[in-house]
């Protein structure tokens, strides 16, 4: 089972930092009982500038990047760049060669039509986003860490429901 989402809104609504929220959000799952570890990042140093920001809870870098994490056996792609749909093509195209069982990928609604959805009708499922942006800098930051907080728990689920459904499937004798 593969799920693809799409984070959707305009430019400069959040899109990036409610992703890089949700990479936050994954890199400081309680080990155990989950196991998390990144299988791929286009950009170490922003990682590293992520990670460190995270902990002293302080303002996330700026700039893109692209992710691939194991969580509970499960590789999650997640992909920041979207304001060009080339982007968007390729951020899916990233999850498809690192056979990512669910990719999240921002993109700007008009991306959202029927060109991109026949490069992606190899997944089994697609969920749409929509970011909006807020007037007040002070309220964006926490509907950025909202909508994180709505895509952590979609991944989670869908992550619980497929390894519910391996655990289920019976063997080949």
């Amino acid at each position: 089972m593969k799920k693809l989402i799409f984070l959707s809104g305009n430019a400069n609504c959040g899109k990036t930092t409610s992703l890089k929220y949700l990479i936050g959000w994954f890199l400081n799952l309680p080990q155990p009982p989950h196991s998390v570890r990144v299988v791929y990042c286009s950009d170490h140093a922003r990682l590293n500038q992520l990670e460190k920001a995270w902990a002293k809870k302080q303002p996330l870098p700026k700039g893109e990047f692209s992710v691939a994490l194991e969580i509970d056996g499960i590789l999650v792609g997640i992909w920041t760049e979207g304001d060009r749909i080339g982007s968007v093509w390729n951020g899916v195209t990233f999850f498809e060669r690192r056979c990512c069982d669910i990719g999240i990928v921002a993109c700007h609604p008009w991306h959202l039509d029927r060109s991109l959805y026949c490069l992606v009708s190899k997944w089994a499922n697609h969920r749409i986003f929509s970011k909006t942006p807020v007037a007040s800098p002070n309220l964006q930051d926490q509907e950025n860490q909202d909508m994180a907080q709505k895509l952590f728990h979609e991944v989670m689920a869908t992550i619980k429901s497929v390894l519910q459904s391996t655990s289920t499937t019976p063997s080949n004798p």
